[in-house]
């Protein structure tokens, strides 16, 4: 062995390579975070969908769920959460409703309906107060830090998920 050599690494080497090894962990970490958020993002609009779906269903075959009359069915769009109603009209204390939680981050940032209110029409399963200017909710996650708007026209088809 030469004089002057000592066995393993020096300081400076040990503090580089922890440094890489930092970054490199850093960067998948922010990753697999944003496609965390991504696919909980996805999820949400998926069942979102599938819930507005099944309501208009409703109104179109006259579902009255045990009542004397078919009812117009709606969904009501908060912050943090949507409603599922039967009723023209959004009612918070109807113990029929349904509240769906939206997933941790995601909020509906933007609700571009009359009273935040999705209303389908008996029988035809139409847009109620249908208004060509007021016919997208925006869905924001602030884990992933993305933002998917969902269109709508007036006979409640889903035109675009951007």
């Amino acid at each position: 062995m030469k004089k002057g050599y000592l066995k393993g690494f020096s300081l400076v080497e040990l503090l580089v390579a922890m440094g890489l090894f930092s970054l490199l962990f850093g960067f998948i970490w922010v990753n697999l975070l944003g496609s965390r958020g991504r696919a909980s993002q996805s999820s949400s609009i998926d069942v979102f969908v599938a819930d507005l779906r099944s309501t208009q269903l409703k109104a179109m075959q006259g579902d009255s769920e045990g009542r004397v009359d078919p009812e117009i069915y709606g969904v009501y769009v908060g912050a943090n959460s949507y409603t599922l109603f039967h009723g023209s009209t959004y009612n918070p204390t109807d113990p029929s409703n349904h509240t769906v939680s939206l997933g941790d981050g995601e909020t509906f940032v933007s609700v571009a309906f009359p009273n935040n209110s999705v209303i389908f029409d008996k029988g035809s399963g139409e847009l109620i107060d249908f208004d060509p200017a007021l016919t997208t909710l925006t869905l924001s996650n602030s884990i992933s830090k993305t933002q998917k708007t969902i269109q709508m026209n007036k006979y409640g088809v889903i035109t675009a998920i951007n």
